[in-house]
């Protein structure tokens, strides 16, 4: 459920970042994170990186996998990876989001543990929202 239009002038291999965007109208950033093209993709983390935000981009797609994991021994393992990754202080990818929701966020998924799936699977919703937010402003 996409919303925004696809023009394609000339193959997408071809295209830069900006040529890529600039033939699409978007709705929103999350919109853009949904689309299933790859190149779309790179050309919006080559964007983010830009601002020095790329993690979330990629944070997202990694919170989005977990989300739709089915496995219980999966997402336990790719929940302790995010909060390692991207949540945990001093983390090698940490989200650039306001202080205040990034002490909450910690404080959650600490309280979680690492096996409670579904209460991680709360917080990183709060942090994706977060994340969304942001990126939004950047865009």
């Amino acid at each position: 459920n996409m919303k925004f239009l696809k023009k394609k002038s000339k193959k997408e291999k071809d295209m830069t970042p900006e040529e890529f965007f600039k033939g699409r109208k978007w709705v929103t950033m999350k919109d853009l994170l949904e689309m299933r093209e790859d190149f779309g993709r790179i050309a919006i983390i080559d964007f983010c990186e830009t601002k020095r935000i790329g993690e979330s981009v990629v944070y997202y797609i990694e919170n989005r996998r977990f989300e739709g994991s089915k496995s219980l021994v999966n997402s336990a393992s790719m929940g302790r990876e995010i909060f390692e990754n991207y949540i945990k202080a001093d983390s090698p990818l940490e989200l650039n989001i306001p202080q205040a929701a990034r002490t909450e966020i910690r404080a959650g998924a600490e309280k979680a543990g690492q096996m409670a799936t579904a209460q991680l699977g709360l917080v990183f919703k709060q942090a994706t929202t977060e994340v969304l937010k942001m990126l939004d402003e950047y865009w």
